[in-house]
């Protein structure tokens, strides 16, 4: 009877361990939000100029890889969380300070991608803390 209990209670935790969803990091965060950039239905608006989805998602992701070298964004004692990826990176030119924009596919709508993003990461982060 006692090696029934030690079984179940043992099966009860590694059940429960098995249902937990490890945190993402901040690399998979930042890889999330570019892989949302890919697939929007929507084109980007980057220096005056039209792109599509797939282009915006490859120009961010090369930005990020290239301001992720030494020496240009982040110091090296500076974390690279997806927070300031968004702010740092992903948001607006690195050459003139322009804000980028995604234009929504169905509504048209215009909006600053940095704000699209903070709402995509919140949306990831409340992923996380669901059962």
């Amino acid at each position: 009877m006692r090696i029934i209990t030690i079984l179940i209670f043992s099966l009860f935790f590694m059940t429960s361990a098995l249902g937990k969803t490890s945190k993402l990091t901040e690399e998979q965060k930042i890889q999330k939000l570019i892989s949302a950039i890919s697939k929007a239905k929507a084109s980007f608006e980057r220096n005056g100029s039209i792109h599509s989805a797939k282009e915006a998602g490859d120009h961010v992701s090369f930005k990020y890889k290239t301001a992720t070298s030494p020496l240009f964004f982040f110091r090296s004692d500076e974390e690279i969380t997806a927070k300031n990826f968004i702010d740092k990176i992903a948001s607006k030119s690195s050459s003139t300070g322009e804000e980028y924009y995604i234009i929504h596919e169905e509504s048209k709508k215009r909006e600053k991608l940095g704000t699209w993003l903070f709402r995509k990461l919140k949306e990831i982060n409340s992923s996380q803390s669901a059962p």
